[in-house]
């Protein structure tokens, strides 16, 4: 089962990074409004993590001031990605391995 979690969180995350290479690539490129509200939506679940940890005013104020350049800010957002795929697909794997355990349990 665990193997089966790492895996999928492997998985996700390959998709989940050429998706971001690709629409990065676009919006240097080839910018429209489709890449932009695209861009926007692969940031929003990395910007809403850092902002439920208290640290994307940090994030915000460095890059503003530029201390964090465009690449860094798409690798702290990408690693981020990762880490919050990493977390679901853990808790994810936690709460179906608990279910399998007890609907597999013999019976008193």
């Amino acid at each position: 089962m665990l193997r089966l979690v790492f895996l999928n969180t492997y998985l996700l995350s390959v998709i989940y990074l050429v998706a971001g290479l690709t629409t990065e690539l676009c919006r240097r490129f080839i910018p429209g409004p489709f890449v932009r509200r695209l861009s926007f939506a692969l940031d929003a679940l990395p910007s809403r993590a850092l902002m439920k940890l208290g640290l994307m005013e940090h994030v915000r104020d460095w890059y503003e001031s530029g201390r964090l350049n465009d690449l860094e800010l798409r690798v702290l957002f990408s690693v981020t990605t990762l880490l919050v795929i990493f977390v679901l697909a853990l808790v994810l794997g936690a709460v179906l391995s608990t279910l399998q355990r007890v609907a597999t349990r013999p019976r008193s």
